[in-house]
């Protein structure tokens, strides 16, 4: 009879832990970041704030045609393939480009990636005419691309980029033009209220940032203006080296060092920038997270550039994070 009870609590007890297992194997990583930035970078597919707002808005959510080698925090970068496998300059005429796309790439949304995407991103900031042309999005891309005229499809994985004279800096110039979707924008200016087109694009586009989609390795989960970001990995990311292993991101913003501090010691963030180093010791036995505080990139930009991508897709992609930093000015990760 004993033999019979200790059985069935045995038994009870192995269901149990059963049961438990997946639960604890669900568990959720979030990365929690303390900015400086007075508010969320703009999130509608070029940022505006710097390259800080590159780091925690552009190259999280987006991709380019090009793109930096960040890999490394100890050899210069280079430039490498993005949305664009290969690129060359026409023969016949040095102002003309020929980029070949990736194929099977998808925005965030499920539409495909493909060379009327790339069309229609380029006329958001240089065609006045475009339907999604955005005056708010030339000042902070336009200027990067100087010389940048036009966007023809050759076919649906093949474009010609024009520039208005020969510019062997171009395909470094367009790291900075992020993809957004044409699919999803389309879904919100259809529904868009306004007195003609121009009224209805601006509201397709405030409707798109509180509901963006790109191609990049991070995903909008839930958006509050002047308040937070929150990001969720992107498990179909086309380059798997980089689909991040930190389940959720949050950003939040927080302008003033104190506060930024005081957040990190208390644990309601993971990871500050720009701290202040005079409380830094009370946070001593904190876990800490590594992240390169130099590079060597070797285009426009370089040390913010490199600190971009570091700072949220591959920083919060190495777990265990654990290396220390800035005399224990940071926290590890946190599961939810």
């Amino acid at each position: 009879m004993r033999n019979r009870k200790t059985n069935a609590t045995a038994i009870m007890l192995a269901l149990a832990i059963a049961n438990c297992v997946p639960a604890i194997a669900r568990a959720e990583t979030v990365l929690r970041i303390g900015m400086t930035a007075a508010d969320i970078p703009r999130t509608l597919g070029q940022p505006d704030q710097g390259f800080e707002g590159n780091r925690f808005t552009g190259l999280t959510m987006y991709d380019a045609l090009t793109m930096w080698d960040l890999s490394s925090s100890d050899k210069a970068s280079a430039l490498i393939p993005g949305l664009a496998t290969e690129w060359k300059v026409d023969d016949a005429d040095k102002t003309k480009w020929v980029f070949k796309l990736r194929p099977g790439v998808t925005f965030h949304d499920g539409s495909p990636f493909n060379a009327d995407a790339v069309v229609w991103n380029v006329d958001k900031v240089l065609k006045q005419d475009a339907p999604q042309f955005d005056p708010s999005q030339v000042g902070v891309t336009a200027s990067r691309m100087p010389t940048l005229v036009s966007a023809r499809k050759i076919d649906d994985m093949t474009v010609e980029l024009t520039t208005k004279e020969p510019d062997s800096f171009l395909p470094i110039n367009l790291t900075n033009l992020f993809m957004a979707s044409p699919v999803k924008w389309q879904q919100f200016y259809d529904k868009a209220e306004g007195a003609d087109a121009k009224a209805k694009s601006q509201a397709a586009w405030a409707a798109f940032a509180k509901d963006a989609s790109g191609t990049g390795p991070w995903k909008m989960s839930s958006f509050t203006p002047r308040e937070r970001l929150e990001l969720v990995k992107n498990d179909n990311y086309w380059d798997k080296a980089r689909v991040p292993k930190t389940d959720k991101m949050v950003l939040l913003p927080m302008p003033e060092a104190n506060a930024r501090t005081a957040a990190l010691l208390s644990g309601q963030v993971n990871w500050i920038e720009a701290r202040r180093r005079t409380h830094c010791p009370r946070s001593s036995s904190a876990a800490s997270i590594s992240i390169p505080t130099r590079s060597r990139m070797s285009g426009p930009g370089s040390s913010r550039a490199s600190r971009a991508r570091r700072g949220t897709t591959s920083a919060s992609a190495r777990p265990p994070i654990s290396a220390s930093i800035a005399k224990g000015c940071a926290t590890g990760c946190s599961r939810a």
